[in-house]
């Protein structure tokens, strides 16, 4: 605003690109020593969030022995539980969780 302060807006994006653009006294009824300079544009990109994958618990889009250790932390304790790691979804992280993504990384059940 004029006096310093500030101004915003919203809106609901759509996936695909946007050209963001913010005009600050488009008519110059501010006296300024650069009248050229009051607007200002970014480009953005807004896509899709990627799908979770189960029991990727650290995010690197794989399921393997990382995310075995993490959720054997959360079992015991030393680490704070995610509900991503709740595998048998009866709302606790425990060793039940661990077990079932031990099996799957070993191959002993094919899904989780």
């Amino acid at each position: 605003t004029a006096n310093g302060g500030t101004a915003g807006a919203t809106w609901k994006a759509t996936l695909g690109t946007h050209t963001v653009k913010a005009n600050v006294d488009d008519v110059n009824r501010i006296a300024e020593s650069n009248e050229n300079n009051n607007v200002m544009s970014k480009e953005i990109v807004v896509g899709n969030l990627p799908v979770p994958i189960r029991g990727d618990l650290n995010g690197d889009g794989n399921v393997n022995w990382a995310d075995v250790t993490i959720a054997a932390e959360m079992a015991q304790g030393t680490t704070s539980s995610d509900a991503a790691a709740d595998l048998n979804g009866d709302g606790t992280v425990d060793w039940k969780d661990v077990a079932l993504l031990t099996d799957f990384f070993f191959g002993r059940t094919s899904s989780l």
